[in-house]
């Protein structure tokens, strides 16, 4: 009986006869089957003593659900502590940019007016930005009565 075999990189022959095997050049011998006579019986192996030093198997570990819930609640407090520490070197070194916090849409926010009515020195009254929203939008003022 004869086989070939390849793979990319790998190429091999197997050649099996009765009483070797070729696998790519390199001969190996069978070993002879050998059956045990009828007339002998086959003799039980002697046991083995066992050493004294193995100790017996422990029982697993069980884990009870108070356990389990501790573990849960010490982990998330692991994390609120780490996150708390992070906010609070980063706010101790002012480190961010204060701009980005301030509300673009701070002059749309109800009970909060754009304008502001006002009198000028010779009496006409006017709507005029208010100042605390000039920071976002440019100096406006128009005549109270149309």
């Amino acid at each position: 009986m004869s086989e070939s075999h390849s793979r990319p990189g790998l190429r091999y022959r197997i050649l099996v006869n009765e009483d070797t095997c070729n696998i790519s050049g390199m001969t190996v011998a069978k070993k002879p089957r050998s059956k045990p006579p009828r007339a002998q019986a086959a003799k039980p192996e002697p046991a083995k003593p066992e050493p004294a030093n193995i100790e017996p198997a422990t029982t697993p570990v069980v884990t009870t659900w108070r356990q389990k819930l501790l573990l849960i609640v010490f982990g998330v407090a692991v994390f609120c502590l780490a996150l708390v520490l992070v906010e609070g070197a980063l706010t101790l070194f002012r480190i961010g940019d204060g701009d980005l916090y301030q509300d673009p849409f701070v002059g749309f926010a109800p009970g909060q007016d754009l304008f502001a009515r006002k009198t000028l020195p010779n009496g006409d009254a006017v709507y005029a930005t208010r100042p605390e929203k000039l920071a976002f939008f440019n100096h406006q003022e128009f005549p109270a009565n149309k």
